[in-house]
């Protein structure tokens, strides 16, 4: 899937069920991606199924399990506990080498309110 489907599907999956859900480690932390430049990305999905594609190629990942939070727990979440660690968010990552769009939290959350108004205003 391009990038940009990627984004949108993340969009409006998200402001449609209200959930965004992240891999949990068997620590209980949820998993992160770290790259050479020490940038530490936390994937994130619109659903649970695509986190289960996920694990399936994954094997580096093997007893971790897709858990999700409501938006708003979410949000406070990150605001409270993640965003001094991770850098970005990993937006609908997919495919065998486990990949897709990053972009920083403040965005991806600006994109998904938008995505709500939108929603609300057509009566999707």
């Amino acid at each position: 899937m391009p990038t940009g489907a990627q984004l949108h599907a993340f969009y409006r999956g998200v402001a449609v069920h209200e959930r965004v859900w992240f891999i949990e480690l068997q620590s209980g932390a949820p998993a992160t991606w770290r790259y050479p430049n020490d940038l530490v990305v936390m994937p994130v999905w619109s659903t649970e199924s695509r986190v289960k594609r996920i694990l399936k190629f994954a094997p580096g990942l093997v007893g971790a399990s897709p858990q999700s939070l409501t938006l708003g727990a979410f949000v406070e979440a990150w605001r409270s506990k993640w965003q001094t660690t991770v850098g970005g968010l990993g937006v609908n990552w997919e495919g065998p080498k486990v990949s897709g769009p990053e972009l920083p939290a403040k965005v991806v959350f600006e994109q998904v309110s938008a995505a709500m108004v939108n929603r609300k205003r057509v009566g999707a």
